[in-house]
């Protein structure tokens, strides 16, 4: 858990003090707030996009053809079924259960 919190707060050091960007409201634009119920719903819903495209392309990983797929990919729910066995997940998933257990506070 200290190791989570010293990762955020490198993180949240970081994009405050870099010139220039957004971030630090030194873009020009007006400063922009979310509530804290809109910030986990978009940290989760960011999640949830990547388990279903880590666990979509699993079947064809290091298979390539050389070829870009055109047209729709068949999609059903139960191809996210296997996706606590995937290691790309790995890191999103230990964020997600500390924040269901300490909140976005951690």
């Amino acid at each position: 858990m200290n190791a989570l919190r010293m990762v955020i707060a490198g993180l949240a050091a970081l994009f405050t003090v870099l010139p220039g960007t957004a971030l630090n409201g030194q873009s020009g634009r007006p400063e922009r707030r979310l509530t804290r119920a809109a910030l986990e719903d978009k940290i989760r819903g960011g999640w949830a996009g990547q388990m279903i495209g880590v666990s979509f392309g699993a079947p064809s990983e290091f298979q390539s053809n050389g070829k870009i797929i055109e047209g729709e990919l068949p999609w059903t729910s139960d191809r996210v079924k296997e996706a606590l066995h995937q290691d790309d997940l790995y890191v999103d998933m230990t964020f997600a259960a500390v924040m269901d257990t300490a909140g976005l506070g951690a």
